[in-house]
């Protein structure tokens, strides 16, 4: 059996800008210690910290911000950590005695991800490494806030082919931000209350990257006075439905074509 959707403008446009990615904040009990002001200033900027130490870090190294504190000789395992993200440069500077700095490492560890090591020779130094290089990590947070468009044709024509069981329509969504989004979700209602298949319901987006999503209807229990209503975070786009008979569609126009067995 086949069906045919008439694509026609694409017009439902919608976008939103993403929540704060929390901080991951990898130190042990030293620097840690010493920290309580780093911690005052990101909770006064609303950014949600995560305290890790080295033994819980494997489950949160994937985060889009991870913060470290302290040198490749860091006890506590953290140490250890810092010495697979920095070069052999950079660990060779924090060698000389009073010496501090931040370094910033992108996708070691997942896709448009930041890594910032405030590290110095001594512990009183790692201290000096963020309250000197805090405020532009917080700017440069602020500034890597995810944008998500949803868009999608509209008005669909659909024209069902005999004993069409169910139909796909193509919605497109997609990361303006340059930063990428992680666990996006997609909802699909017609009209009010009836939820739809999506497919995927749920994935990641890189910086600047689109995505293809499908959503399914079944042609039976919809009419011409049906909207069906994308939803991806705090944007949607409403999609008219024109249910038409069959009628011939000329391969020239926008069209497309699936079969459903």
């Amino acid at each position: 059996m086949r069906y045919f959707l008439v694509l026609t403008s694409f017009l439902a446009f919608s976008s939103y800008a993403g929540a704060q990615d929390p901080v991951v904040v990898l130190a042990n009990a030293i620097d840690g210690g010493m920290a309580q002001g780093l911690y005052s200033r990101l909770a006064e900027s609303g950014v949600e910290a995560i305290k890790s130490d080295a033994v819980v870090f494997d489950v949160l190294k994937d985060s889009r911000f991870v913060v470290v504190l302290g040198g490749q000789k860091s006890p506590g395992g953290v140490g250890e950590i810092v010495s697979s993200i920095l070069d052999e440069k950079q660990k060779e500077s924090l060698l000389v005695d009073g010496a501090y700095g931040t370094f910033i490492r992108e996708g070691l560890y997942s896709r448009g991800q930041r890594i910032y090591v405030f590290a110095g020779h001594e512990k009183g130094d790692t201290q000096k490494a963020w309250s000197a290089g805090l405020t532009a990590f917080l700017d440069g947070v602020s500034q890597a806030t995810p944008r998500v468009n949803v868009s999608a044709y509209d008005p669909l024509i659909i024209s069902p082919k005999s004993n069409t069981l169910s139909i796909s329509f193509p919605v497109n969504v997609s990361e303006t931000g340059g930063v990428g989004a992680r666990g996006v979700e997609v909802d699909a209602y017609l009209n009010v209350g009836v939820r739809l298949e999506v497919e995927p319901a749920v994935f990641d987006l890189g910086p600047w990257e689109s995505k293809r999503v499908l959503v399914k209807l079944n042609p039976k229990n919809v009419s011409s006075a049906d909207v069906v209503t994308v939803r991806v975070g705090g944007s949607q786009a409403r999609i008219r439905l024109n249910v038409t008979g069959i009628q011939k569609v000329p391969v020239c126009n926008v069209c497309a074509a699936s079969d459903v067995k």
